[in-house]
Protein backbone atom coordinates (compact mmCIF):
# COMPACT_ATOMS: atom_id res chain seq x y z
CA UNK A 1 0.00 0.00 0.00
CA UNK A 2 3.22 2.47 0.31
CA UNK A 3 2.30 3.37 -3.33
CA UNK A 4 -0.83 3.97 -2.83
CA UNK A 5 -0.15 6.39 0.21
CA UNK A 6 1.80 8.38 -1.29
CA UNK A 7 -0.51 8.92 -4.17
CA UNK A 8 -3.02 10.21 -1.27
CA UNK A 9 -0.76 12.78 0.36
CA UNK A 10 0.21 14.14 -3.06
CA UNK A 11 -3.77 15.28 -3.08
CA UNK A 12 -4.14 17.64 -0.78
CA UNK A 13 -1.35 19.81 -2.75
CA UNK A 14 -4.35 19.73 -5.17
CA UNK A 15 -7.80 22.28 -5.11
CA UNK A 16 -10.50 20.68 -3.46
CA UNK A 17 -12.52 18.96 -6.83
CA UNK A 18 -9.34 17.64 -7.94
CA UNK A 19 -8.36 16.57 -4.59
CA UNK A 20 -11.80 14.72 -4.26
CA UNK A 21 -11.11 13.07 -7.91
CA UNK A 22 -7.83 11.81 -7.47
CA UNK A 23 -8.64 10.27 -3.67
CA UNK A 24 -11.74 8.75 -5.12
CA UNK A 25 -9.59 7.00 -8.23
CA UNK A 26 -6.94 5.80 -5.44
CA UNK A 27 -9.63 4.71 -3.29
CA UNK A 28 -10.85 2.07 -6.05
CA UNK A 29 -7.75 0.63 -6.90
CA UNK A 30 -6.89 0.14 -3.09
CA UNK A 31 -10.75 -1.60 -3.03
CA UNK A 32 -10.23 -3.44 -5.63
CA UNK A 33 -6.54 -4.22 -5.60
CA UNK A 34 -7.13 -5.24 -2.38
CA UNK A 35 -10.08 -7.50 -3.01
CA UNK A 36 -11.81 -6.10 0.22
CA UNK A 37 -15.27 -5.29 0.44
CA UNK A 38 -17.09 -1.48 1.16
CA UNK A 39 -17.15 -1.81 4.60
CA UNK A 40 -13.35 -2.52 4.20
CA UNK A 41 -12.97 0.44 2.25
CA UNK A 42 -14.21 3.03 5.39
CA UNK A 43 -11.56 1.36 7.24
CA UNK A 44 -9.07 4.09 8.78
CA UNK A 45 -5.25 4.56 7.56
CA UNK A 46 -3.56 4.74 10.42
CA UNK A 47 -0.63 5.99 8.21
CA UNK A 48 -2.69 8.98 7.52
CA UNK A 49 -5.68 9.77 9.91
CA UNK A 50 -6.30 13.31 8.28
CA UNK A 51 -7.98 10.68 5.03
CA UNK A 52 -10.32 9.64 8.19
CA UNK A 53 -13.18 11.48 7.73
CA UNK A 54 -13.34 11.99 3.45
CA UNK A 55 -12.83 8.24 3.40
CA UNK A 56 -16.11 7.88 5.75
CA UNK A 57 -17.81 10.45 4.10
CA UNK A 58 -17.97 9.24 0.41
CA UNK A 59 -18.65 5.96 0.12
CA UNK A 60 -18.06 3.40 -2.95
CA UNK A 61 -21.18 4.82 -4.96
CA UNK A 62 -20.19 7.99 -4.54
CA UNK A 63 -16.38 7.27 -5.04
CA UNK A 64 -16.87 5.75 -8.69
CA UNK A 65 -19.12 8.55 -9.38
CA UNK A 66 -16.47 11.14 -8.95
CA UNK A 67 -13.91 8.82 -10.23
CA UNK A 68 -16.02 8.08 -13.53
CA UNK A 69 -16.22 11.93 -13.94
CA UNK A 70 -12.84 12.28 -13.50
CA UNK A 71 -11.23 9.17 -16.25
CA UNK A 72 -13.73 10.32 -18.66
CA UNK A 73 -12.69 13.91 -18.73
CA UNK A 74 -8.94 12.45 -18.92
CA UNK A 75 -10.33 10.38 -21.22
CA UNK A 76 -13.00 11.92 -23.51
CA UNK A 77 -10.48 12.07 -26.96
CA UNK A 78 -7.97 9.34 -27.49
CA UNK A 79 -6.36 11.05 -30.48
CA UNK A 80 -5.25 13.81 -28.54
CA UNK A 81 -1.56 13.38 -27.70
CA UNK A 82 -0.59 16.73 -26.80
CA UNK A 83 0.75 16.65 -23.28
CA UNK A 84 -1.01 18.90 -20.59
CA UNK A 85 -1.04 19.28 -17.40
CA UNK A 86 -4.92 18.09 -16.95
CA UNK A 87 -4.66 15.05 -19.51
CA UNK A 88 -2.77 11.51 -19.51
CA UNK A 89 -0.98 11.73 -22.72
CA UNK A 90 2.45 11.03 -22.78
CA UNK A 91 5.58 9.50 -24.76
CA UNK A 92 8.23 7.32 -23.74
CA UNK A 93 11.35 6.53 -26.15
CA UNK A 94 12.13 2.83 -25.89
CA UNK A 95 15.86 1.85 -25.32
CA UNK A 96 16.48 -0.53 -28.09
CA UNK A 97 15.64 -0.16 -31.77
CA UNK A 98 15.00 1.98 -34.10
CA UNK A 99 11.39 1.15 -35.11
CA UNK A 100 8.46 -0.31 -33.38
CA UNK A 101 7.12 -2.98 -35.64
CA UNK A 102 4.23 -4.82 -33.67
CA UNK A 103 2.42 -4.56 -30.61
CA UNK A 104 0.62 -7.14 -29.55
CA UNK A 105 -2.30 -7.36 -26.30
CA UNK A 106 -1.17 -9.89 -24.16
CA UNK A 107 -1.90 -11.03 -20.23
CA UNK A 108 -1.65 -7.40 -17.94
CA UNK A 109 0.80 -5.75 -20.49
CA UNK A 110 1.16 -4.98 -24.04
CA UNK A 111 3.83 -6.13 -25.90
CA UNK A 112 5.60 -3.76 -28.05
CA UNK A 113 8.20 -5.20 -30.39
CA UNK A 114 11.18 -3.43 -32.02
CA UNK A 115 13.25 -4.15 -35.38
CA UNK A 116 15.84 -5.37 -32.39
CA UNK A 117 14.13 -6.03 -29.19
CA UNK A 118 11.10 -6.48 -27.22
CA UNK A 119 9.38 -4.74 -24.61
CA UNK A 120 6.55 -4.66 -22.09
CA UNK A 121 3.91 -1.87 -21.77
CA UNK A 122 1.83 -1.93 -18.46
CA UNK A 123 -0.96 0.32 -16.94
CA UNK A 124 0.23 1.82 -13.69
CA UNK A 125 -1.80 5.03 -13.44
CA UNK A 126 -0.98 8.34 -12.25
CA UNK A 127 1.21 10.52 -12.67
CA UNK A 128 3.10 8.71 -15.08
CA UNK A 129 -0.10 6.16 -16.61
CA UNK A 130 1.85 3.51 -18.27
CA UNK A 131 5.52 1.82 -17.46
CA UNK A 132 8.27 0.25 -19.88
CA UNK A 133 10.43 -2.45 -19.10
CA UNK A 134 12.87 -4.10 -22.06
CA UNK A 135 12.21 -7.61 -22.30
CA UNK A 136 15.03 -8.74 -24.35
CA UNK A 137 17.29 -7.47 -27.49
CA UNK A 138 18.36 -9.02 -30.90
CA UNK A 139 14.31 -10.23 -31.08
CA UNK A 140 13.16 -8.05 -33.44
CA UNK A 141 9.83 -8.64 -35.36
CA UNK A 142 9.74 -8.93 -39.30
CA UNK A 143 6.21 -6.52 -39.22
CA UNK A 144 3.02 -5.32 -38.24
CA UNK A 145 0.86 -8.43 -38.40
CA UNK A 146 3.82 -11.48 -37.14
CA UNK A 147 3.16 -11.80 -33.97
CA UNK A 148 0.34 -12.79 -31.87
CA UNK A 149 -1.24 -13.92 -28.37
CA UNK A 150 -2.32 -17.50 -27.45
CA UNK A 151 -3.29 -17.25 -23.57
CA UNK A 152 -0.64 -14.37 -22.20
CA UNK A 153 1.82 -16.10 -24.78
CA UNK A 154 3.10 -14.26 -27.37
CA UNK A 155 4.82 -15.85 -30.59
CA UNK A 156 6.92 -13.73 -33.38
CA UNK A 157 8.67 -14.48 -36.62
CA UNK A 158 12.34 -12.56 -36.09
CA UNK A 159 13.27 -10.01 -38.27
CA UNK A 160 16.55 -12.05 -38.79
CA UNK A 161 15.03 -15.09 -39.32
CA UNK A 162 13.85 -18.19 -37.22
CA UNK A 163 10.54 -17.89 -34.12
CA UNK A 164 10.39 -16.43 -30.76
CA UNK A 165 7.90 -16.78 -28.07
CA UNK A 166 7.35 -14.73 -24.62
CA UNK A 167 5.49 -16.43 -22.41
CA UNK A 168 7.23 -14.64 -19.40
CA UNK A 169 10.81 -14.30 -20.63
CA UNK A 170 11.79 -14.01 -24.53
CA UNK A 171 13.05 -17.19 -25.81
CA UNK A 172 14.15 -19.01 -29.24
CA UNK A 173 10.81 -21.25 -30.79
CA UNK A 174 12.24 -24.72 -31.60
CA UNK A 175 11.32 -25.53 -35.66
CA UNK A 176 11.82 -28.36 -37.07
CA UNK A 177 10.95 -26.96 -40.49
CA UNK A 178 13.02 -23.87 -40.01
CA UNK A 179 15.74 -24.57 -42.73
CA UNK A 180 12.66 -25.12 -45.59
CA UNK A 181 10.96 -22.07 -44.47
CA UNK A 182 14.10 -19.66 -44.12
CA UNK A 183 15.85 -20.78 -47.23
CA UNK A 184 13.00 -19.67 -49.42
CA UNK A 185 11.18 -16.76 -48.04
CA UNK A 186 10.71 -13.10 -48.60
CA UNK A 187 11.30 -11.45 -44.89
CA UNK A 188 9.21 -8.72 -45.65
CA UNK A 189 5.70 -6.59 -43.59
CA UNK A 190 3.33 -8.32 -45.42
CA UNK A 191 4.08 -11.54 -43.16
CA UNK A 192 0.42 -12.64 -41.79
CA UNK A 193 0.46 -14.80 -38.56
CA UNK A 194 -2.67 -16.24 -37.11
CA UNK A 195 -3.96 -18.14 -34.69
CA UNK A 196 -6.39 -21.07 -35.30
CA UNK A 197 -8.00 -22.07 -31.44
CA UNK A 198 -10.09 -25.06 -32.50
CA UNK A 199 -6.55 -26.49 -33.24
CA UNK A 200 -4.08 -24.84 -31.25
CA UNK A 201 -2.37 -23.53 -34.29
CA UNK A 202 -0.31 -20.36 -34.54
CA UNK A 203 0.61 -20.21 -38.36
CA UNK A 204 2.65 -17.52 -40.48
CA UNK A 205 1.47 -16.93 -44.06
CA UNK A 206 4.64 -15.81 -46.31
CA UNK A 207 6.25 -15.40 -49.48
CA UNK A 208 8.61 -17.56 -51.53
CA UNK A 209 12.07 -15.56 -52.52
CA UNK A 210 10.89 -15.68 -55.91
CA UNK A 211 7.25 -14.53 -55.19
CA UNK A 212 5.85 -10.62 -54.61
CA UNK A 213 2.80 -12.29 -52.84
CA UNK A 214 2.19 -14.56 -49.72
CA UNK A 215 1.72 -18.52 -51.16
CA UNK A 216 2.90 -20.53 -48.49
CA UNK A 217 2.39 -21.01 -44.43
CA UNK A 218 4.13 -22.35 -41.79
CA UNK A 219 2.09 -23.71 -38.89
CA UNK A 220 3.37 -24.53 -34.89
CA UNK A 221 0.72 -26.74 -33.03
CA UNK A 222 1.30 -25.58 -29.79
CA UNK A 223 -0.36 -28.08 -27.42
CA UNK A 224 1.35 -31.23 -29.87
CA UNK A 225 4.86 -29.07 -30.22
CA UNK A 226 4.61 -30.24 -33.66
CA UNK A 227 5.40 -28.24 -37.01
CA UNK A 228 4.11 -28.20 -40.62
CA UNK A 229 4.36 -26.57 -43.69
CA UNK A 230 1.79 -25.70 -47.12
CA UNK A 231 0.83 -24.04 -49.33
CA UNK A 232 -2.14 -22.23 -48.39
CA UNK A 233 -2.79 -18.23 -49.07
CA UNK A 234 -3.89 -16.25 -46.48
CA UNK A 235 -3.04 -12.83 -46.31
CA UNK A 236 -4.99 -11.68 -43.44
CA UNK A 237 -6.99 -14.03 -40.63
CA UNK A 238 -8.90 -13.48 -38.04
CA UNK A 239 -9.98 -16.31 -35.39
CA UNK A 240 -13.50 -17.18 -34.61
CA UNK A 241 -15.02 -15.24 -31.71
CA UNK A 242 -17.42 -12.83 -32.89
CA UNK A 243 -18.28 -15.58 -35.49
CA UNK A 244 -18.22 -19.28 -34.93
CA UNK A 245 -15.60 -20.21 -37.48
CA UNK A 246 -12.57 -18.22 -38.40
CA UNK A 247 -12.64 -15.78 -41.28
CA UNK A 248 -9.43 -15.19 -43.64
CA UNK A 249 -8.58 -13.50 -47.06
CA UNK A 250 -6.59 -14.06 -50.12
CA UNK A 251 -5.67 -11.32 -52.16
CA UNK A 252 -5.03 -12.20 -56.17
CA UNK A 253 -3.08 -9.76 -57.79
CA UNK A 254 -4.16 -10.28 -61.35
CA UNK A 255 -7.77 -11.23 -60.88
CA UNK A 256 -10.52 -9.13 -62.65
CA UNK A 257 -13.61 -10.74 -61.65
CA UNK A 258 -16.24 -8.75 -60.22
CA UNK A 259 -16.40 -7.79 -57.11
CA UNK A 260 -19.67 -7.58 -54.14
CA UNK A 261 -19.72 -4.99 -53.29
CA UNK A 262 -17.45 -2.69 -55.09
CA UNK A 263 -14.22 -1.84 -53.34
CA UNK A 264 -11.88 0.60 -54.31
CA UNK A 265 -8.21 -0.35 -53.82
CA UNK A 266 -4.65 1.36 -54.49
CA UNK A 267 -3.74 -1.21 -56.21
CA UNK A 268 -5.45 -4.02 -59.24
CA UNK A 269 -6.81 -7.46 -58.02
CA UNK A 270 -9.31 -8.75 -56.01
CA UNK A 271 -9.51 -10.33 -52.91
CA UNK A 272 -11.45 -13.31 -51.40
CA UNK A 273 -13.04 -13.66 -48.29
CA UNK A 274 -13.48 -17.31 -47.23
CA UNK A 275 -15.20 -18.90 -44.25
CA UNK A 276 -12.22 -21.13 -42.81
CA UNK A 277 -13.00 -24.69 -41.49
CA UNK A 278 -16.54 -24.72 -43.49
CA UNK A 279 -16.95 -28.01 -45.96
CA UNK A 280 -14.53 -30.44 -47.95
CA UNK A 281 -14.71 -28.58 -51.17
CA UNK A 282 -13.20 -25.96 -52.58
CA UNK A 283 -16.88 -23.67 -53.75
CA UNK A 284 -18.32 -26.46 -54.99
CA UNK A 285 -14.53 -27.70 -56.87
CA UNK A 286 -12.51 -30.35 -55.93
CA UNK A 287 -10.26 -29.71 -53.26
CA UNK A 288 -6.74 -31.40 -53.42
CA UNK A 289 -4.79 -32.12 -50.26
CA UNK A 290 -2.12 -33.97 -49.37
CA UNK A 291 0.02 -34.42 -45.72
CA UNK A 292 3.33 -36.10 -45.52
CA UNK A 293 5.65 -37.51 -42.97
CA UNK A 294 8.84 -36.93 -42.08
CA UNK A 295 11.59 -40.23 -42.27
CA UNK A 296 11.59 -42.23 -39.47
CA UNK A 297 13.97 -45.59 -38.93
CA UNK A 298 13.67 -48.64 -37.43
CA UNK A 299 15.73 -47.66 -34.55
CA UNK A 300 15.96 -43.80 -34.29
CA UNK A 301 19.30 -43.64 -35.67
CA UNK A 302 19.30 -45.92 -38.95
CA UNK A 303 21.80 -47.95 -39.24
CA UNK A 304 19.68 -51.03 -39.73
CA UNK A 305 17.93 -51.54 -42.91
CA UNK A 306 13.95 -51.86 -42.48
CA UNK A 307 11.38 -54.72 -44.00
CA UNK A 308 7.95 -52.94 -43.54
CA UNK A 309 5.15 -56.31 -44.72
CA UNK A 310 1.96 -55.01 -44.11
CA UNK A 311 0.34 -51.47 -42.28
CA UNK A 312 -3.15 -51.08 -40.73
CA UNK A 313 -4.96 -48.22 -41.73
CA UNK A 314 -6.43 -45.45 -38.84
CA UNK A 315 -8.59 -43.37 -40.32
CA UNK A 316 -11.52 -41.30 -38.46
CA UNK A 317 -14.72 -40.06 -40.20
CA UNK A 318 -13.10 -41.27 -43.50
CA UNK A 319 -15.17 -40.23 -46.85
CA UNK A 320 -13.79 -41.04 -50.08
CA UNK A 321 -10.68 -42.59 -50.57
CA UNK A 322 -7.10 -42.02 -49.67
CA UNK A 323 -3.78 -43.31 -51.82
CA UNK A 324 -1.40 -43.88 -49.03
CA UNK A 325 2.05 -43.60 -50.67
CA UNK A 326 5.84 -45.34 -48.52
CA UNK A 327 8.57 -43.16 -49.27
CA UNK A 328 11.56 -45.33 -49.51
CA UNK A 329 15.64 -44.60 -49.49
CA UNK A 330 18.35 -46.53 -48.54
CA UNK A 331 20.84 -43.26 -47.81
CA UNK A 332 20.11 -39.71 -47.26
CA UNK A 333 21.40 -38.60 -50.57
CA UNK A 334 19.19 -40.66 -52.38
CA UNK A 335 15.55 -39.51 -53.86
CA UNK A 336 12.62 -41.18 -52.17
CA UNK A 337 11.26 -43.94 -53.97
CA UNK A 338 7.77 -45.76 -53.30
CA UNK A 339 7.21 -49.31 -52.42
CA UNK A 340 6.72 -51.94 -54.91
CA UNK A 341 3.31 -52.38 -54.65
CA UNK A 342 2.11 -49.12 -53.69
CA UNK A 343 0.54 -46.44 -53.88
CA UNK A 344 -1.92 -48.06 -51.94
CA UNK A 345 -6.07 -47.13 -52.31
CA UNK A 346 -7.56 -46.43 -48.69
CA UNK A 347 -11.31 -46.77 -48.10
CA UNK A 348 -13.67 -46.97 -44.93
CA UNK A 349 -13.46 -50.95 -45.16
CA UNK A 350 -9.47 -51.28 -45.59
CA UNK A 351 -8.43 -53.63 -42.60
CA UNK A 352 -5.10 -53.81 -43.82
CA UNK A 353 -2.75 -53.60 -46.43
CA UNK A 354 0.51 -55.67 -47.39
CA UNK A 355 3.26 -53.44 -48.52
CA UNK A 356 6.43 -55.83 -48.92
CA UNK A 357 8.75 -52.46 -48.31
CA UNK A 358 12.17 -52.38 -47.66
CA UNK A 359 14.61 -49.52 -46.80
CA UNK A 360 16.52 -47.45 -44.57
CA UNK A 361 14.14 -44.78 -44.34
CA UNK A 362 10.90 -44.47 -44.93
CA UNK A 363 8.06 -41.30 -44.79
CA UNK A 364 4.47 -41.64 -44.96
CA UNK A 365 2.59 -39.60 -47.90
CA UNK A 366 -1.07 -39.47 -47.60
CA UNK A 367 -3.59 -37.94 -50.89
CA UNK A 368 -7.16 -37.33 -51.33
CA UNK A 369 -8.26 -35.48 -54.45
CA UNK A 370 -12.18 -36.27 -54.36
CA UNK A 371 -14.46 -32.81 -54.77
CA UNK A 372 -15.86 -34.06 -50.93
CA UNK A 373 -13.74 -36.10 -49.09
CA UNK A 374 -12.76 -36.11 -45.56
CA UNK A 375 -10.58 -37.79 -43.04
CA UNK A 376 -8.38 -37.50 -40.42
CA UNK A 377 -5.59 -39.64 -39.50
CA UNK A 378 -4.67 -41.73 -36.31
CA UNK A 379 -1.57 -43.95 -35.03
CA UNK A 380 0.28 -45.53 -37.78
CA UNK A 381 1.02 -49.04 -37.52
CA UNK A 382 3.07 -51.17 -39.36
CA UNK A 383 4.75 -54.84 -38.98
CA UNK A 384 8.30 -53.67 -39.15
CA UNK A 385 11.59 -56.31 -38.63
CA UNK A 386 15.27 -55.58 -39.36
CA UNK A 387 16.57 -56.49 -42.62
CA UNK A 388 20.23 -56.66 -42.09
CA UNK A 389 22.99 -53.39 -42.85
CA UNK A 390 24.63 -52.66 -45.85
Amino acid sequence: MDNDLSIYSSAFKMDDNERINLLARCVLEWYFIETRNAEDVSEPLPEHPELRKELLDYQISNLQKWAEKDLNKLQENITDFVITADNTAGSQRLSDGTEIRAAVRSKGQIVVLTDTSAHSMQFIGPPYTFGFQQLGRQCGCVGQHAAVDVDGTVYWMNSAGGFLIFDGAVKTLPCTVEDFVFDDIRLVPEIYASVNSDFNEVSWFYPTADSNEINRVVTFNYLEQVWSVGTLARTTWSDKGAFDKPYATNYLPVSTDTALPTVQGVTPGRGYLYAQETGNNDDGSTMTSSLTSGDFTLDGVGNDLLSMSRFIPDFKSLSGDINVTLQLRDYPADSKASSPLGPFTIDSTTTKVDTRARGRQVALKLESSGTNDSWRFGTFRAGIQPSGRR
